[in-house]
């Protein structure tokens, strides 16, 4: 109740401000069908249909399981008013940490996918999924917590085509490694993906999402995790991180794609207006939606904040 008070003594977010930010705007984090592992509510081409009609610049299509170049390809023909990104995953049914993984995500890379994360659901703290029961983990780091010599083939095809790193499911032990190893190499679009998101694995500390954002990665805020089905992160959190970090280094995405979810799109509109509800100035709402993100796709954009 002390919470509903003070959220309805709060002036509500002007309807007009909320549109200009969401005008060219990106969603780098939604799912889409079909997907092998879940069920999905929109295809692909149904996520850039709705981000169009909110007038938003970007979205980038993930999947756990396979990449999603062509059917970015497919949605940029059919929709061309919304850039629509493909992303790889590097996962075992795209080659896991492998050479044969390797060699696909060179593949990808020329054929366009701007993103990449690294393991998710066959990362080694998901040894308890039913889905990856057959699988054993995947772990980048070697027995002295250094990269295993493969990482760095996946880092010099990143660095080469200017890809934007995740990553992913990784433990925060790997993460600053490989944010580390990344920033030596050259690289300086990193991202700490949904780092708040107690159901993947053990949810970053706040002090530890500090480090990662010192380490020189953008931190990820979904508004997933704040769905009462799907995780128990109260936007607040979001809040206390960004005034510790700076609006410059987070960035704002839905995870949405759930059979449960709204649009992915009407769901980035709710985050926006959420984060202005709780006090957040349009400027920095405005970087975290829309520039941030669009700096990391290379994409242009208008800011009015």
């Amino acid at each position: 109740m002390a919470r509903y008070l003070d959220m309805l003594y709060q002036e509500t977010p002007d309807p007009e401000i909320i549109d200009r930010i969401m005008e060219g705007s990106v969603d780098m984090h939604i799912h889409f069908k079909p997907d092998p592992g879940t069920k999905r509510r929109y295809d692909g081409v149904q996520m850039a249909e709705e981000a169009a009609r909110l007038k938003m610049g970007g979205i980038v299509l993930k999947s756990h399981h396979v990449p999603s170049i062509s059917v970015a390809v497919c949605a940029n023909r059919l929709v061309p008013e919304v850039r629509t990104f493909g992303s790889f995953v590097i996962d075992p049914p795209s080659g896991g940490l492998t050479e044969m993984g390797v060699e696909a995500l060179l593949f990808n890379a020329r054929m366009g996918a701007k993103v990449v994360w690294f393991p998710l659901e066959s990362q080694w703290a998901h040894d308890g999924n039913p889905r990856m029961k057959d699988v054993p983990g995947l772990y980048i780091l070697d027995d002295r917590k250094e990269l295993k010599p493969v990482i760095y083939d996946f880092l010099k095809i990143i660095k080469d085509y200017n890809l934007v790193l995740c990553n992913g499911h990784l433990s925060f032990e790997e993460s600053m490694v490989l944010f580390r190893e990344a920033r030596k190499m050259g690289i300086e679009k990193l991202v700490a993906t949904h780092v708040f998101f107690e159901t993947i694995w053990p949810p970053y500390t706040m002090e530890q999402a500090v480090a990662c954002a010192e380490a020189g990665a953008f931190l990820e805020h979904c508004y997933r995790e704040c769905e009462p089905l799907l995780g128990s992160t109260r936007p607040e959190e979001y809040v206390e991180c960004i005034r510790r970090t700076g609006a410059e280094r987070n960035i704002l995405s839905t995870d949405f794609g759930q059979i449960t979810d709204s649009s992915p799109a009407e769901g980035m509109r709710t985050f926006v207006a959420t984060m202005l509800q709780l006090g957040v100035s349009p400027h920095d709402v405005e970087m975290m939606a829309k520039v941030n993100p669009c700096r990391l796709l290379d994409m242009e954009y208008v800011q009015y904040y």
